[in-house]
């Protein structure tokens, strides 16, 4: 049986001069982020203990309240839903961040790329020639049964030519310290815009501590999805950003990302289809669009051919996505790949 926490002894060696672990009590036979099995503290968090140590109470919570507030000034918020019909509340930072060594971010990177490639060629013959269907692998009626199996893009290759343009994963670790992959995120990835303004929030509350920490940056990658998106699109025309709209938990990073990137901001009536092409509305006229970033549900981008109901939605975005003359990211129907509540 496990030892209460109670039962634990008390670090030991230098560690235990911190005053920042003074307290602190590892649960039995758990892989610990920050100390290892002879407990004491893993390398890649000396830096930011001591930062913190030399600091001082009083100095920390000063660099954390620093940090709440540009988030607060910023607006950085995110829609709640409640019975009370919805309500915008500040986005929650975890003041202490999740460091993650080399050695391991390199297996998760590998193991995420891996598995973004493999699900985008599923999604591929899911809506392609259904091989995995018919030899087994996959259940019929798994697929059939899918809310988010879109039946009208069955047999239409994406514009693009992946269905995955994005992906995203929740990852955790298993309690002998192996990461997991909790849950896929296929239909629409949210989070980058939230992940940018976390970052920032933190640099400017504890800007020492980027250089020791050797910190990856973000623009790399986010230089990359610009370009990716820009190789997509026809000279001289913007990419677009489809958005749920204001009302949506995450509007907030919606336009955020928007305008991080240089994307230009729909929603779904400030679009329209002529021609068999999607065009943007504006005072000056028509202006075609053929590359959108699709922050919107599938079920709800086009009332004529998924849900009747959608109010914020393009009628016709699905048949220009037939003919493949947009390219969206990511594809109509890519949700399937994800776990249903």
């Amino acid at each position: 049986m496990p030892s209460h926490p109670d039962q634990i002894p008390p670090l030991s060696g230098g560690e235990a001069l911190s005053p920042l672990l003074a307290g602190y009590r590892p649960l039995p036979n758990i892989h610990d982020e920050i100390l290892a099995p002879d407990r004491r503290l893993r390398p890649h968090w000396k830096a930011l203990i001591d930062a913190f140590d030399r600091m001082g109470a009083l100095e920390v919570e000063r660099r954390f309240g620093f940090a709440n507030r540009h988030l607060r000034d910023t607006g950085v918020v995110h829609r709640i839903y409640d019975a009370r019909g919805g309500a915008e509340r500040p986005l929650p930072l975890s003041h202490v961040p999740l460091l993650i060594d080399k050695q391991d971010w390199s297996i998760i990177e590998a193991a995420v790329t891996q598995r973004a490639e493999l699900i985008d060629r599923i999604l591929g013959d899911i809506y392609g020639k259904q091989e995995l269907i018919t030899s087994g692998h996959l259940p019929a009626a798994l697929i059939a049964g899918n809310r988010e199996f879109l039946r009208p893009m069955v047999g239409i290759e994406p514009a693009g030519g992946s269905h995955l343009m994005f992906y995203a994963a929740d990852i955790g670790r298993g309690p002998d310290g192996r990461w997991w992959i909790l849950r896929d995120r296929t239909e629409s990835p949210s989070g980058a815009g939230y992940t940018v303004e976390n970052r920032i929030a933190l640099s400017r509350a504890l800007p020492e501590l980027y250089q020791p920490l050797y910190v990856r940056r973000l623009a790399r990658f986010f230089g990359a999805m610009r370009d990716y998106l820009g190789s997509k699109s026809s000279a001289g025309r913007a990419v677009g950003l489809l958005s749920a709209g204001s009302y949506h938990e995450s509007a907030f990073e919606h336009a955020y990302l928007a305008r991080y990137l240089g994307l230009l901001l729909f929603e779904g009536e400030d679009l329209v289809v002529r021609d068999d092409r999607v065009f943007a509305s504006t005072t000056s006229g028509l202006h075609p669009i053929d590359v959108l970033v699709r922050r919107l549900d599938a079920y709800y981008a086009d009332p004529l051919m998924f849900n009747a109901s959608s109010q914020i939605g393009t009628p016709g975005l699905g048949l220009v996505a037939q003919m493949r003359n947009v390219v969206l990211a990511n594809s109509l129907g890519s949700g399937v790949a994800e776990a249903q509540d």
